[in-house]
């Protein structure tokens, strides 16, 4: 097995693979590509908020697996709540609750009433995994706000955070080494690095989730923006980034025999860079996880590292795909409205 020092040299991707080759890779050319070749749902099928009542609380909530954030309002959501639903794109679930017509379940999470009026909403936000929304609710240990930031932090805490910090200071060279060979060489299957550059303080909501569901095929590093310029003195041909976030995947390229044979041990890197006009909105899950199936689809024969004989739905990442798919069939698909009794 390769594990020598890292060049930190970047290569055109055009020149690396080839013209023969590049006219294959859909990352080669600035054509749009839509999640639905993957079989995923574009964002536009996305809806910002679901409307949750007593009767499809249990089936979309409590036994989903995400994070939900359940706005319980009177006659109608605020647009600050809109705006901000808006933004998440699939990365969690907004949901929205009439207490007009579901008092009851206001009640059983513990909202009050009197908290509740048309110029206030008041927002739970339910826990990954299933289980621990149960434990929560029935612990009274629910969250909750009045503030969208604050409710989106709050979403955020509970998505484990699968991202590693990289802040190419010279000193920490070794760190973002150890990162790129364990992925190359040491899991199984084989992980594609992939650099966030962030102008936040943590990690946006987006990226922890696709750091969560993507983790088998990627890994994820951050770099914030006060350190982009010490990682651009390594990586020279990266420009400086004109939005936040924006994504780099990091093709490794080992030395070629003839390479080894002058005793030249080092990796260079071809670099995949996220560009919107091609992905989308680099602030949706959708973007990101398109950006990403396209890196694998193109890429992954070359990784480093990888089992020559690895199964055909890994290359494919069906599993991930799968996981994708359901969770959005789970809180997207509706449920038949139940009669209420007075209809009976």
């Amino acid at each position: 097995m390769w594990l020598g020092w890292i060049a930190l040299a970047i290569l055109c991707l055009q020149t690396a693979f080839g013209n023969d080759q590049g006219a294959e890779f859909q990352s080669l050319n600035m054509d749009r590509v839509s999640p639905e070749r993957w079989g995923l749902p574009a964002s536009d099928k996305y809806s910002p908020i679901v409307e949750i009542s007593e009767n499809n609380f249990v089936s979309k909530v409590m036994e989903c697996d995400d994070v939900w954030i359940v706005i319980f309002h009177r006659n109608g959501v605020m647009k600050k709540w809109k705006d901000v639903a808006k933004n998440f794109g699939g990365a969690v679930w907004v949901g929205s609750v009439d207490i007009e017509l579901h008092l009851g379940l206001a009640e059983k999470v513990g909202i009050s009433v009197a908290e509740i009026t048309e110029k206030s909403n008041m927002a739970v936000v339910f826990p990954l995994r299933n289980g621990k929304k149960y434990i929560a609710m029935e612990d009274g240990l629910l969250k909750s706000s009045g503030v969208p930031s604050q409710a989106m932090l709050l979403a955020s805490e509970y998505i484990p955070d699968k991202t590693t910090d990289l802040t190419f200071a010279e000193d920490q060279m070794q760190k973002f080494n150890d990162w790129v060979v364990k992925g190359y060489y040491y899991e199984q299957p084989s992980k594609f690095p992939v650099i966030c550059l962030i102008d936040e303080k943590q990690t946006p909501l987006h990226v922890r989730v696709a750091a969560y569901y993507l983790a088998s095929h990627f890994n994820f590093g951050v770099v914030k923006k006060r350190d982009v310029a010490a990682m651009r003195t390594f990586f020279k041909q990266v420009p400086e980034p004109q939005v936040y976030p924006t994504f780099l995947v990091l093709l490794g390229k080992e030395p070629s025999a003839e390479e080894m044979k002058n005793e030249m041990f080092q990796m260079r890197f071809n670099v995949m860079p996220f560009i919107d006009k091609k992905y989308g909105d680099p602030n949706l899950l959708t973007s990101l996880v398109n950006f990403l199936f396209v890196a694998n689809s193109d890429y992954r024969k070359n990784l480093p590292g990888r089992d020559p004989a690895e199964p055909a739905e890994i290359s494919k990442m069906d599993e991930i795909r799968n996981k994708l798919k359901q969770r959005f069939d789970k809180a997207m698909k509706s449920t038949p409205r139940q009669p209420r009794k007075h209809e009976l």
